[in-house]
């Protein structure tokens, strides 16, 4: 049986505060939800999220308390690799995909919109990640090509070098 979305609403809230999470619903639209991970003030951080109308702005709510409290949800600044933009956006892809499994195991149910919403905001990040990863595959190559150019000119200007003696 599908909640209805006052339901889903009381749901999220209770959820946020069974985890130990500040959740605070505002008129904002679901793409500026946002979950801030760390002790605040005693809690295990803080969601701000757009009010919960319907399942898809219940999905993203349930998405943002994942952030907080799923194993890999959240990962600490610190702990990030920020040698490379393709090495962050790797770690950001496993947050948002442990988020989004807390949020799909919590939910009353999880309905097709919600799978659509969820799908959606996976492809932004995969595809964010799959251009970054031809990026810096375009980059290797490039200074490969160079590397090859200046040994090539090296090996010349030797050769001529030991041709003049």
């Amino acid at each position: 049986m599908t909640a209805y979305p006052a339901d889903k609403a009381k749901h999220a809230r209770e959820l946020a505060a069974a985890f130990n999470v500040v959740f605070v619903e505002m008129n904002i639209v679901p793409e500026n939800a946002s979950a801030k991970v760390g002790d605040i003030g005693g809690y295990v951080g803080a969601v701000k999220c757009g009010k919960i109308v319907d399942d898809t702005t219940y999905a993203v709510a349930l998405h943002e308390i994942g952030h907080c409290v799923a194993a890999c949800g959240g990962l600490p600044v610190e702990r990030r690799d920020a040698s490379s933009e393709s090495a962050t956006l790797r770690v950001k892809l496993i947050e948002e995909r442990a988020a989004w499994e807390w949020a799909e195991y919590y939910a009353c149910d999880w309905t097709p919109a919600m799978e659509q919403v969820k799908q959606w905001a996976l492809s932004t990040y995969e595809t964010g990640y799959a251009q970054t990863l031809q990026h810096d595959a375009n980059r290797v190559a490039a200074e490969k090509r160079t590397q090859m150019k200046v040994n090539m000119d090296t090996a010349s200007f030797a050769k001529r070098m030991g041709e003049g003696e």
